[in-house]
């Protein structure tokens, strides 16, 4: 009961922190071709950050190991955030890359599980491993239809008025994406 318990106060929490945080987002997308509420889709994003707080800080040999991460560092960026106008332009546009290196670590962090469990030893170059599921993770994002979705978190900073990382940086990305795609295709066949 635990493990699905968990799992649905972790969603109830999503949607608590979804209706406190809303910054007026629409209340439906599409996806896939079909209508979905972004309340369903938000929640479980928030499910996933509460249950991941949780595991982190709930746990005091690792919240003892990393005093600073989790104490300080929390606490500068909420400031910074809330407080400078280009904390929050650049936590804005860091969020969307951020998500492919982290989505990219947890694919390498399954495979060294799956590893392990099946007896293989952990391998040397481990630095080289993690880039190589970077690499494969990125090119995909890079050489398809989502490029310009992941460029488009360079939109924030116009609003700190800066117009050429705002403007000009995805119309450069926009004018050579074709290159970028065929350059993300080589990159990601040769790995």
């Amino acid at each position: 009961m635990f493990f699905i318990g968990s799992s649905i106060l972790a969603c109830i929490f999503g949607l608590i922190f979804l209706r406190i945080f809303d910054s007026g987002v629409p209340n439906t997308v599409y996806l896939l071709g079909h209508q979905a509420p972004v309340t369903g889709l938000f929640a479980l994003t928030q499910a996933h950050l509460v249950a991941v707080f949780f595991r982190s800080h709930g746990n005091p040999e690792i919240f003892r190991q990393f005093p600073v991460r989790f104490k300080v560092v929390p606490i500068v960026l909420f400031l910074m955030i809330f407080f400078i106008p280009w904390g929050k332009v650049i936590a804005v546009f860091v969020v969307v890359w951020w998500d492919v290196y982290h989505a990219s670590q947890q694919n390498s962090g399954l495979a060294r599980i799956y590893d392990a469990r099946s007896g293989r030893p952990v391998p040397q170059a481990r630095w080289l491993e993690k880039i190589v599921h970077l690499v494969c993770y990125a090119c995909p994002i890079l050489a398809g239809a989502y490029l310009m979705q992941h460029v488009s978190g360079f939109e924030a900073f116009n609003n700190v008025k800066a117009f050429f990382l705002g403007q000009e940086i995805p119309k450069m990305i926009e004018y050579n994406a074709a290159i970028i795609q065929q350059v993300a295709i080589v990159i990601g066949l040769v790995t």
